[in-house]
């Protein structure tokens, strides 16, 4: 009797809470601030030009794994202002090439050049779920042609890398942001530039957090890896992609790309 009147009592405080919190309009979740989910997401690109040229390396290019990250302005007393976040943007193929040409003591020279964008959010809180960022720097890199010495013994020859001089510029940012989605479905324009090349190609990139390889043990592609809950007989935990995204397997990129964008972002 004595528990009864215990979970009666814990009852009724829990609906005067819920009947206060409604009659306050205080129920609704925390406004979230414009930020980006931290780590990697996969960036599926559609061209802005018909008929691309199989013979133009601006206008081939179908995806890439791209590093996302939000940072702080500093205030001039050296504390941090959360009222002014940073969008930071780096695509993966120019990290790995920095690195690669690293190990045969190559580098980009030019001092000016960063293989990352940023760009402050155009405000401190997201518009209808959506933060926007208008002005990012050029991601540019250019590295001088190098030698990976081969192996005699073993048959394998020299193999020369050739010169290479990239850019990315980004604009019309847009970010996904609430409560349950901070920063997890971007949108962009991008204007690829290859300077060596000289060619240039614009396009819609749509971009997913996590970036998640969805390629069975035969290479073909498996939603089932796209899920957000654990798949039978296939994966022991869920992707990490918020189960309210329309997701699929790409069956040429063998990552998980957005089925469908959250029309805020349209």
């Amino acid at each position: 009797m004595r528990n009864t009147s215990i979970i009666m009592s814990q009852t009724l405080i829990a609906l005067g809470m819920l009947i206060a919190c409604l009659i306050s309009n205080g129920c609704k979740p925390d406004p979230v601030d414009c930020q980006v989910a931290r780590g990697d997401a996969f960036g599926k690109f559609f061209p802005e030009f018909d008929d691309p040229d199989e013979d133009n390396p601006c206008e081939n290019l179908k995806g890439d794994v791209f590093g996302l990250h939000t940072f702080y302005n500093p205030t001039s007393d050296d504390t941090t202002d959360f009222d002014r976040p940073i969008f930071a943007i780096r695509p993966q193929t120019l990290g790995q090439m920095v690195d690669d040409a690293a190990d045969y003591d190559v580098e980009d020279e030019d001092d000016d050049h960063e293989i990352h964008s940023l760009g402050d959010f155009d405000s401190s809180s997201p518009s209808n779920d959506v933060c926007t960022v208008s002005d990012l720097n050029e991601a540019e890199l250019e590295l001088d042609e190098y030698i990976i010495p081969g192996d005699p013994d073993a048959g394998v020859e020299d193999e020369t890398v050739p010169a290479q001089h990239v850019s990315y510029e980004w604009s019309n940012v847009k970010v996904l942001v609430t409560a349950a989605w901070i920063g997890t479905q971007i949108v962009a324009d991008l204007k690829y530039t290859d300077h060596n090349a000289d060619c240039e190609a614009e396009y819609k990139v749509q971009l997913l957090w996590p970036a998640v390889p969805c390629a069975d043990n035969d290479g073909d592609p498996e939603d089932g890896y796209c899920d957000a809950e654990p798949v039978e007989n296939l994966t022991t935990i869920g992707s990490g992609i918020s189960p309210d995204f329309k997701v699929k397997c790409d069956e040429d990129l063998l990552y998980c790309v957005l089925d469908e964008v959250h029309p805020n972002l349209d």
